[in-house]
């Protein structure tokens, strides 16, 4: 597999990491601005 290959993959699923995180971050700060906790 080159480098030039998997470059693509990484920076995906890089991204998707920071958007799971961001989203999570997102409806923590709902929840705690709704006062309701899982």
């Amino acid at each position: 597999m080159t480098m030039s290959r998997c470059f693509p993959l990484l920076l995906l699923s890089h991204l998707s990491i920071i958007l799971v995180a961001r989203s999570r971050e997102v409806a923590a700060g709902l929840a705690g601005h709704t006062g309701h906790h899982d």
